[in-house]
């Protein structure tokens, strides 16, 4: 996959395309880490633990569509899912489902969550003003997630990554391919866009916690 970075999702800076955001620009990402070390081997298919993150990031990515949708509504009474209103909470909601799923150190449920994640945040950012600071902090960790998982090694420290013990046939297939690459182009097209809008949202810091799955 051609690309100016390691997974393609951020566009190169030449001629200025993409301002940068203010030193004093807040965000939800404020206070974000890297991407938690992941298990050493992946988890069992069908066990329990399996089907734990699967179910959480079933629920959670449902979760986010949900408060989403509401944004646009006017709260019901009694409604516990409240509406998004800056996009940097929706990057803070979709950071903790990444760092759970890269956690799991599990092809089979990173490749797929990732990918409707991808294709989620596409559809999300357009909806509020740019968060330059919580877009690019979630995109650096897809960028990271997927140029590993398509090399079946973390590009940063060159270790294997759990479930590709047999190669690459653990990794992506084709289809998977193509779609990732469809996403990398449309996300670097869209930020683009989207940042060429001069009004920042403000965001206050949150701390991110995920669970163990030790």
């Amino acid at each position: 996959m051609e690309s100016p970075g390691p997974g393609g999702f951020l566009p190169a800076p030449a001629g200025g395309s993409l301002p940068s955001p203010a030193p004093s620009s807040a965000s939800s990402f404020s206070n974000i880490q890297g991407l938690p070390t992941p298990r050493t081997k992946a988890l069992k298919p069908n066990s329990s633990k399996e089907f734990m993150v699967r179910r959480y990031a079933e629920e959670q990515l449902l979760l986010v569509t949900r408060r989403y949708v509401k944004k646009f509504g006017n709260p019901e009474p009694g409604d516990t899912v409240v509406g998004y209103t800056r996009f940097g909470e929706v990057c803070r909601d979709l950071d903790s489902i990444t760092n759970i799923l890269w956690k799991s150190g599990t092809p089979s449920l990173q490749i797929p969550f990732l990918l409707r994640l991808t294709s989620d945040f596409t559809r999300y950012v357009r909806s509020f003003p740019p968060a330059p600071k919580a877009s690019f902090a979630i995109l650096r960790k897809l960028d990271h997630c997927f140029a590993s998982l398509l090399s079946g090694q973390d590009i940063e420290t060159h270790e294997a990554l759990p479930g590709f013990e047999n190669g690459l046939r653990g990794g992506m297939t084709t289809t998977e391919m193509i779609r990732c690459r469809s996403l990398v182009d449309q996300c670097r097209v869209l930020m683009v866009e989207v940042m060429r809008d001069p009004a920042e949202e403000g965001n206050h810091g949150h701390l991110l916690v995920y669970t163990s799955l030790e």
